[in-house]
């Protein structure tokens, strides 16, 4: 007699799995799917284009300064780490720009959830948040899930060597990262 025996799927693992580039990158692949396949998403993302460009363009500028960055800060020691440097530079660039473009439309996704279903809105977590959202009218929402690996190898990292290389620089790029949120929810009415 033959049996149907049914796999149980694997319990999802918290904590150190969301730390892992393949699970980074399925839930990118997800993301997109639902950009694509969601038509609430894909109509709250075409709605704010105007917004959404601004951010892009803003991510792209802040990738190509840390891949600079690195270079001019690897290859400055010897000439021998120019070679190594131009090699690693399209990591650099594609791995900062999928980190930043990942989270701002993860947290893209759930501002449209929060819009399509406004029954469940939940109160700022936290004092910044409930301080924004009150003298700044600025509610940025939920936040999303943040791939700290990624983040440390492809953002923290070339973020800190542009720090190195011009300060100031860094400095502008990193002001105009964290008010991005607060400008596109003030103008996101």
């Amino acid at each position: 007699m033959a049996s149907t025996v049914r796999k149980q799927p694997a319990p999802e693992q918290p904590g150190i799995a969301r730390f892992l580039p393949l699970e980074t990158i399925r839930e990118a692949r997800n993301l997109a799917g639902r950009l694509q396949g969601s038509e609430m998403f894909r109509h709250h993302v075409t709605k704010r284009m105007h917004l959404v460009l601004p951010a892009v363009v803003l991510f792209l500028a802040i990738s190509v300064a840390c891949t600079a960055a690195t270079i001019v800060f690897v290859a400055g020691g010897r000439s021998a780490y120019v070679l190594l440097a131009i090699v690693f530079s399209p990591f650099i660039l594609i791995g900062s720009l999928f980190v930043q473009l990942h989270v701002f439309f993860s947290w893209l996704e759930g501002r449209a959830l929060a819009r399509a279903y406004p029954h469940s809105k939940t109160p700022a977590h936290g004092p910044l948040a409930a301080w924004l959202a009150k003298k700044l009218k600025a509610d940025l929402g939920a936040a999303p899930r943040i791939p700290w690996g990624f983040v440390a190898v492809f953002l923290a990292v070339p973020l800190a060597l542009l720090f190195m290389v011009s300060a100031k620089f860094a400095l502008a790029l990193v002001a105009a990262g964290i008010l991005l949120p607060i400008l596109y929810s003030r103008l996101d009415r």
